[in-house]
Protein backbone atom coordinates (compact mmCIF):
# COMPACT_ATOMS: atom_id res chain seq x y z
CA UNK A 1 0.00 0.00 0.00
CA UNK A 2 1.40 3.40 -0.95
CA UNK A 3 0.74 6.20 1.56
CA UNK A 4 1.50 10.02 -0.05
CA UNK A 5 1.90 12.83 2.72
CA UNK A 6 1.86 16.48 2.40
CA UNK A 7 3.31 19.07 5.08
CA UNK A 8 5.25 22.28 5.70
CA UNK A 9 8.42 19.94 4.76
CA UNK A 10 10.70 22.33 3.27
CA UNK A 11 10.45 25.65 5.65
CA UNK A 12 13.88 25.10 6.92
CA UNK A 13 12.83 24.65 10.61
CA UNK A 14 13.80 22.06 12.95
CA UNK A 15 10.38 21.65 14.40
CA UNK A 16 8.53 21.54 10.60
CA UNK A 17 11.70 19.06 9.63
CA UNK A 18 11.97 17.01 12.22
CA UNK A 19 7.83 16.15 12.50
CA UNK A 20 8.15 15.46 9.03
CA UNK A 21 10.74 12.76 9.50
CA UNK A 22 8.78 11.11 12.12
CA UNK A 23 5.51 10.95 10.35
CA UNK A 24 7.21 9.45 7.34
CA UNK A 25 9.23 7.06 9.49
CA UNK A 26 6.95 5.77 11.85
CA UNK A 27 4.45 4.82 8.75
CA UNK A 28 7.42 3.18 6.95
CA UNK A 29 7.92 1.05 10.12
CA UNK A 30 4.32 -0.18 9.64
CA UNK A 31 5.30 -1.15 6.34
CA UNK A 32 3.90 1.08 4.02
CA UNK A 33 5.37 2.84 1.13
CA UNK A 34 5.73 6.25 1.84
CA UNK A 35 6.67 9.45 -0.19
CA UNK A 36 6.50 13.47 0.53
CA UNK A 37 4.26 15.19 -1.97
CA UNK A 38 7.14 17.95 -2.91
CA UNK A 39 4.70 20.96 -2.36
CA UNK A 40 6.38 24.56 -2.58
CA UNK A 41 3.91 27.25 -2.58
CA UNK A 42 5.69 30.37 -3.11
CA UNK A 43 4.37 31.94 0.40
CA UNK A 44 5.50 29.08 2.45
CA UNK A 45 8.96 30.14 1.97
CA UNK A 46 9.18 33.74 1.24
CA UNK A 47 11.85 34.36 3.92
CA UNK A 48 14.80 32.56 1.78
CA UNK A 49 13.73 33.86 -1.42
CA UNK A 50 16.57 35.08 -2.32
CA UNK A 51 15.00 38.57 -4.41
CA UNK A 52 12.21 38.75 -1.44
CA UNK A 53 11.45 42.73 -0.59
CA UNK A 54 9.57 43.40 2.30
CA UNK A 55 5.99 45.66 1.68
CA UNK A 56 7.53 48.87 3.62
CA UNK A 57 10.58 48.29 0.51
CA UNK A 58 8.54 48.00 -1.83
CA UNK A 59 7.01 51.32 -1.86
CA UNK A 60 10.71 53.39 -1.38
CA UNK A 61 12.53 54.59 -4.14
CA UNK A 62 14.53 52.54 -6.77
CA UNK A 63 17.93 54.28 -5.12
CA UNK A 64 16.44 52.82 -1.73
CA UNK A 65 15.65 49.77 -3.39
CA UNK A 66 18.80 48.74 -4.55
CA UNK A 67 20.29 50.12 -0.88
CA UNK A 68 18.26 47.40 0.25
CA UNK A 69 19.43 44.71 -1.96
CA UNK A 70 22.98 45.37 -1.29
CA UNK A 71 22.79 45.00 2.62
CA UNK A 72 20.10 42.04 2.86
CA UNK A 73 20.58 40.21 -0.02
CA UNK A 74 24.30 38.99 0.87
CA UNK A 75 22.94 38.16 4.51
CA UNK A 76 20.23 35.59 2.83
CA UNK A 77 22.96 34.50 0.89
CA UNK A 78 24.36 33.13 4.08
CA UNK A 79 21.49 31.56 4.81
CA UNK A 80 21.34 29.10 2.32
CA UNK A 81 24.34 26.95 4.08
CA UNK A 82 22.01 26.73 6.68
CA UNK A 83 19.10 25.53 3.71
CA UNK A 84 21.60 23.21 1.90
CA UNK A 85 22.29 21.26 6.01
CA UNK A 86 18.35 20.91 6.07
CA UNK A 87 18.27 19.41 2.29
CA UNK A 88 21.19 17.38 3.42
CA UNK A 89 19.35 15.66 6.48
CA UNK A 90 15.64 15.57 4.71
CA UNK A 91 17.67 13.47 1.54
CA UNK A 92 18.77 11.27 4.28
CA UNK A 93 15.61 10.57 6.14
CA UNK A 94 12.69 10.99 4.23
CA UNK A 95 11.86 10.36 0.16
CA UNK A 96 9.70 12.84 -1.41
CA UNK A 97 7.81 12.85 -5.05
CA UNK A 98 9.73 12.78 -7.92
CA UNK A 99 8.31 16.07 -8.82
CA UNK A 100 7.92 19.70 -7.15
CA UNK A 101 4.77 21.34 -6.98
CA UNK A 102 4.14 24.78 -6.67
CA UNK A 103 0.09 25.05 -6.70
CA UNK A 104 -2.66 23.64 -6.13
CA UNK A 105 -3.63 23.50 -9.69
CA UNK A 106 0.00 21.54 -10.72
CA UNK A 107 -1.22 18.94 -8.19
CA UNK A 108 -4.88 18.70 -9.61
CA UNK A 109 -3.47 18.14 -13.06
CA UNK A 110 -0.61 15.74 -11.81
CA UNK A 111 -1.66 14.21 -9.05
CA UNK A 112 1.04 11.95 -7.59
CA UNK A 113 -0.52 8.18 -7.40
CA UNK A 114 -1.43 6.23 -4.11
CA UNK A 115 -3.72 4.29 -1.99
CA UNK A 116 -3.77 6.86 1.12
CA UNK A 117 -3.70 10.79 1.51
CA UNK A 118 -2.79 11.98 4.38
CA UNK A 119 -2.52 15.57 5.46
CA UNK A 120 -0.13 17.09 8.09
CA UNK A 121 1.30 17.33 11.15
CA UNK A 122 2.41 21.40 11.17
CA UNK A 123 0.73 24.65 10.77
CA UNK A 124 -0.72 22.94 7.37
CA UNK A 125 -4.21 25.14 8.08
CA UNK A 126 -3.68 28.12 9.60
CA UNK A 127 -5.12 30.57 7.19
CA UNK A 128 -2.67 33.51 8.18
CA UNK A 129 0.18 31.96 6.61
CA UNK A 130 -0.84 32.01 3.01
CA UNK A 131 -3.64 34.84 3.56
CA UNK A 132 -6.77 31.81 2.72
CA UNK A 133 -7.17 28.03 3.09
CA UNK A 134 -5.00 26.72 0.82
CA UNK A 135 -7.15 24.05 -0.75
CA UNK A 136 -4.05 21.50 -1.54
CA UNK A 137 -3.80 21.17 2.62
CA UNK A 138 -6.96 19.89 2.53
CA UNK A 139 -6.33 17.28 0.00
CA UNK A 140 -8.38 18.47 -2.97
CA UNK A 141 -6.43 17.29 -5.49
CA UNK A 142 -6.86 13.56 -4.66
CA UNK A 143 -9.08 11.67 -6.82
CA UNK A 144 -12.94 10.63 -5.42
CA UNK A 145 -12.75 7.20 -3.80
CA UNK A 146 -9.28 7.47 -1.80
CA UNK A 147 -8.86 7.87 1.38
CA UNK A 148 -8.35 11.32 3.38
CA UNK A 149 -6.69 11.31 6.55
CA UNK A 150 -5.49 14.40 8.83
CA UNK A 151 -2.82 13.76 11.23
CA UNK A 152 -1.89 16.15 14.15
CA UNK A 153 -3.26 18.96 11.64
CA UNK A 154 -3.02 22.47 13.60
CA UNK A 155 -4.53 26.18 12.82
CA UNK A 156 -1.56 27.72 14.75
CA UNK A 157 -4.53 30.15 15.81
CA UNK A 158 -6.96 30.29 18.45
CA UNK A 159 -9.88 30.95 16.01
CA UNK A 160 -10.78 31.16 12.60
CA UNK A 161 -13.28 33.91 11.06
CA UNK A 162 -17.34 33.25 11.02
CA UNK A 163 -16.79 33.41 7.23
CA UNK A 164 -14.21 30.70 6.99
CA UNK A 165 -16.15 28.15 8.86
CA UNK A 166 -18.48 26.65 6.13
CA UNK A 167 -15.36 26.42 3.49
CA UNK A 168 -13.76 24.75 6.62
CA UNK A 169 -16.43 21.93 6.68
CA UNK A 170 -16.98 21.71 3.31
CA UNK A 171 -12.94 20.88 2.33
CA UNK A 172 -13.42 18.06 5.46
CA UNK A 173 -16.49 16.48 4.22
CA UNK A 174 -14.84 14.07 2.43
CA UNK A 175 -11.78 12.86 4.93
CA UNK A 176 -11.84 9.49 6.30
CA UNK A 177 -10.36 10.67 9.28
CA UNK A 178 -9.50 14.00 10.96
CA UNK A 179 -7.53 14.61 13.72
CA UNK A 180 -5.65 17.44 15.01
CA UNK A 181 -2.74 18.83 17.25
CA UNK A 182 -4.11 21.01 19.98
CA UNK A 183 -7.27 20.89 21.42
CA UNK A 184 -8.32 24.04 20.48
CA UNK A 185 -8.30 22.83 17.05
CA UNK A 186 -10.87 20.98 18.17
CA UNK A 187 -12.86 23.79 19.16
CA UNK A 188 -12.39 25.43 15.84
CA UNK A 189 -13.69 22.27 13.72
CA UNK A 190 -16.60 22.22 16.20
CA UNK A 191 -17.34 25.38 15.79
CA UNK A 192 -17.75 24.81 11.87
CA UNK A 193 -19.85 21.84 12.51
CA UNK A 194 -17.19 18.99 11.98
CA UNK A 195 -18.04 16.86 15.23
CA UNK A 196 -16.03 13.77 14.31
CA UNK A 197 -12.39 15.01 15.03
CA UNK A 198 -10.15 14.10 17.53
CA UNK A 199 -6.70 15.01 19.02
CA UNK A 200 -3.24 13.37 17.74
CA UNK A 201 0.26 13.60 19.44
CA UNK A 202 2.44 15.85 17.59
CA UNK A 203 4.50 13.08 15.20
CA UNK A 204 7.71 13.37 17.07
CA UNK A 205 6.13 11.64 19.72
CA UNK A 206 5.62 8.39 17.44
CA UNK A 207 9.22 7.31 17.03
CA UNK A 208 11.40 6.88 20.41
CA UNK A 209 14.67 8.09 22.03
CA UNK A 210 17.05 5.11 20.48
CA UNK A 211 15.15 5.95 16.63
CA UNK A 212 15.65 10.13 17.34
CA UNK A 213 19.30 9.17 18.35
CA UNK A 214 20.39 7.42 15.58
CA UNK A 215 19.61 10.29 13.77
CA UNK A 216 21.44 12.85 15.16
CA UNK A 217 24.85 14.06 14.75
CA UNK A 218 27.91 13.48 17.02
CA UNK A 219 28.41 15.24 20.15
CA UNK A 220 29.84 18.74 19.01
CA UNK A 221 31.38 19.42 22.43
CA UNK A 222 32.44 18.11 25.63
CA UNK A 223 32.13 20.87 28.15
CA UNK A 224 29.13 21.43 30.13
CA UNK A 225 26.72 23.61 28.40
CA UNK A 226 23.38 24.88 28.83
CA UNK A 227 21.34 25.29 25.36
CA UNK A 228 18.86 28.04 24.61
CA UNK A 229 16.66 27.81 21.44
CA UNK A 230 14.79 31.25 21.69
CA UNK A 231 12.91 32.49 19.00
CA UNK A 232 12.08 36.10 20.34
CA UNK A 233 15.12 37.11 21.83
CA UNK A 234 13.01 37.35 25.24
CA UNK A 235 15.17 39.64 27.46
CA UNK A 236 14.16 37.27 30.67
CA UNK A 237 15.58 34.45 29.12
CA UNK A 238 18.56 36.00 28.68
CA UNK A 239 19.32 36.92 31.98
CA UNK A 240 18.14 33.71 33.56
CA UNK A 241 20.11 31.95 31.39
CA UNK A 242 23.29 34.08 32.13
CA UNK A 243 22.70 34.03 35.48
CA UNK A 244 21.98 30.00 35.78
CA UNK A 245 25.30 29.35 33.65
CA UNK A 246 27.28 31.71 36.11
CA UNK A 247 25.90 29.56 39.14
CA UNK A 248 26.40 26.34 37.33
CA UNK A 249 29.58 27.03 35.52
CA UNK A 250 28.20 26.15 32.35
CA UNK A 251 28.91 27.61 28.85
CA UNK A 252 26.06 28.97 26.89
CA UNK A 253 25.12 27.53 23.39
CA UNK A 254 22.39 29.00 21.74
CA UNK A 255 20.85 27.11 18.42
CA UNK A 256 18.61 29.13 15.78
CA UNK A 257 18.28 29.30 12.26
CA UNK A 258 16.61 33.30 12.58
CA UNK A 259 19.29 34.82 14.45
CA UNK A 260 22.25 34.64 16.47
CA UNK A 261 22.23 34.75 20.16
CA UNK A 262 24.43 37.58 21.53
CA UNK A 263 25.50 36.66 25.04
CA UNK A 264 25.75 33.01 24.07
CA UNK A 265 29.79 31.66 23.97
CA UNK A 266 28.97 29.67 21.13
CA UNK A 267 26.22 30.23 18.74
CA UNK A 268 25.18 27.01 16.20
CA UNK A 269 23.35 29.51 13.35
CA UNK A 270 22.10 27.62 10.32
CA UNK A 271 22.77 24.22 11.27
CA UNK A 272 21.12 21.00 10.41
CA UNK A 273 18.39 18.91 12.12
CA UNK A 274 21.14 16.57 12.89
CA UNK A 275 23.00 19.19 14.74
CA UNK A 276 19.98 20.19 16.62
CA UNK A 277 19.04 16.97 18.17
CA UNK A 278 22.67 16.42 19.11
CA UNK A 279 22.70 19.80 21.19
CA UNK A 280 19.15 18.88 23.12
CA UNK A 281 20.56 15.17 23.64
CA UNK A 282 24.00 16.22 25.18
CA UNK A 283 22.39 19.81 27.18
CA UNK A 284 22.22 20.04 30.96
CA UNK A 285 19.61 22.02 30.55
CA UNK A 286 17.66 24.05 27.85
CA UNK A 287 15.84 26.99 28.16
CA UNK A 288 13.65 27.59 25.26
CA UNK A 289 10.07 29.29 23.55
CA UNK A 290 9.72 26.19 21.13
CA UNK A 291 7.30 23.46 21.25
CA UNK A 292 9.69 20.62 19.71
CA UNK A 293 12.31 21.88 21.76
CA UNK A 294 9.77 21.27 24.62
CA UNK A 295 8.72 18.05 23.16
CA UNK A 296 12.44 16.63 22.43
CA UNK A 297 13.05 17.29 26.05
CA UNK A 298 10.96 15.38 27.19
CA UNK A 299 11.32 12.46 24.73
CA UNK A 300 15.25 12.76 25.77
CA UNK A 301 14.14 13.63 29.48
CA UNK A 302 16.40 16.31 29.63
CA UNK A 303 16.04 19.20 32.29
CA UNK A 304 14.28 21.69 30.66
CA UNK A 305 12.63 25.51 31.37
CA UNK A 306 9.91 26.64 28.65
CA UNK A 307 9.30 30.75 28.56
CA UNK A 308 5.85 31.66 26.94
CA UNK A 309 6.12 33.34 23.39
CA UNK A 310 5.91 37.20 23.69
CA UNK A 311 5.19 38.51 20.22
CA UNK A 312 2.60 35.60 19.29
CA UNK A 313 -0.31 33.50 20.17
CA UNK A 314 1.00 30.19 19.95
CA UNK A 315 1.58 28.90 23.15
CA UNK A 316 -1.39 26.68 23.44
CA UNK A 317 0.20 23.52 22.12
CA UNK A 318 3.21 24.08 24.66
CA UNK A 319 0.70 24.42 27.53
CA UNK A 320 -0.96 21.41 26.11
CA UNK A 321 1.64 18.82 25.95
CA UNK A 322 3.34 20.77 29.80
CA UNK A 323 -0.28 20.01 31.34
CA UNK A 324 -0.80 16.33 30.07
CA UNK A 325 2.58 15.28 31.10
CA UNK A 326 1.97 17.18 34.75
CA UNK A 327 5.24 19.37 34.05
CA UNK A 328 3.36 22.64 33.82
CA UNK A 329 5.95 23.89 36.64
CA UNK A 330 8.58 23.94 34.18
CA UNK A 331 6.46 26.79 32.64
CA UNK A 332 8.54 30.16 34.00
CA UNK A 333 6.71 33.14 34.37
CA UNK A 334 9.01 35.43 35.85
CA UNK A 335 12.98 35.62 36.95
CA UNK A 336 12.24 35.14 40.39
CA UNK A 337 12.63 31.71 41.19
CA UNK A 338 13.15 28.72 39.03
CA UNK A 339 12.73 25.54 40.23
CA UNK A 340 15.07 22.28 40.35
CA UNK A 341 15.70 20.14 38.13
CA UNK A 342 13.04 17.77 36.47
CA UNK A 343 13.67 14.28 38.65
CA UNK A 344 14.18 11.15 36.25
CA UNK A 345 11.26 9.79 38.49
CA UNK A 346 9.02 13.03 37.21
CA UNK A 347 9.90 12.03 33.82
CA UNK A 348 8.58 8.48 34.01
CA UNK A 349 5.46 9.72 34.96
CA UNK A 350 5.33 11.93 32.12
CA UNK A 351 6.34 9.16 29.58
CA UNK A 352 3.62 7.11 31.06
CA UNK A 353 1.15 9.79 30.77
CA UNK A 354 2.20 10.51 27.21
CA UNK A 355 1.94 6.42 26.44
CA UNK A 356 -1.74 6.07 26.00
CA UNK A 357 -2.08 9.07 23.82
CA UNK A 358 0.66 8.04 21.98
CA UNK A 359 -0.92 4.54 20.82
CA UNK A 360 -4.30 6.29 20.35
CA UNK A 361 -2.57 7.91 17.86
CA UNK A 362 -0.81 5.55 16.26
CA UNK A 363 -4.45 3.23 16.55
CA UNK A 364 -5.76 6.30 14.43
CA UNK A 365 -3.46 6.20 11.86
CA UNK A 366 -3.84 2.25 11.48
CA UNK A 367 -6.99 2.00 11.89
CA UNK A 368 -8.31 4.60 9.17
CA UNK A 369 -5.48 3.32 6.95
CA UNK A 370 -6.53 -0.21 6.80
CA UNK A 371 -9.74 1.27 6.13
CA UNK A 372 -8.56 1.39 2.48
Amino acid sequence: MKICTITCHNVYNYGATLQTVALYQYLKSCGYEVEIIDYRPSWLNRRYNLWMRGGKWKRRSVFVQLLYYFLFVPLRHVKWKGMRRFDTYSLKNFKTTAREYHDFRELSLDTPIADVYIVGSDQVWNPETSGYFDPAFFLGFVPEGKIKLSYAASFGVSDIVPELRPILKSYLSSFTGISVRESIGLKILESSGIMNATTTVDPVFLLDSALWSSMAAKRVSDVPYLLVYDFENNPMIEKIVKNYAETNNYKIYSVNNYSKTHFADMDFNETGPDVFLSLIIHAESIFTNSFHATAFSIIFRKNFYVFNRIHSEINSRILNILELCNLSDRLITDDESIPAKVEDERFQDAISRLSPCIQASKDFLKTNIRSS
